[in-house]
């Protein structure tokens, strides 16, 4: 699937994003918390490719409140 919402708290070249952006340590649903998210993958032929590409939007692109249904969870080792 293109364009799936994944939450990662990563900021482009890997380092963590924000001390608190990750949904209370992934763990809470509640939208008084928030979670880093990026888009999993893009067709390449998207007008939103090299951005994607470039500004590393599968690491983190936006952030949104905690509602589980809506993103996936990508854990990185670095």
């Amino acid at each position: 699937m293109y364009e799936e919402l994944v939450a990662t708290n990563t900021a482009p070249g890997g380092v963590r994003f924000s001390p608190d952006q990750h949904c209370q340590a992934w763990t809470s649903a509640s939208a008084a918390y928030e979670a880093r998210v990026g888009l999993n993958a893009m067709p390449a032929a998207a007008p939103e490719w090299p951005a994607w590409k470039s500004q590393q939007w599968w690491l983190g692109v936006a952030t949104l409140g905690c509602n589980k249904e809506y993103f996936h969870l990508y854990c990185l080792e670095i």
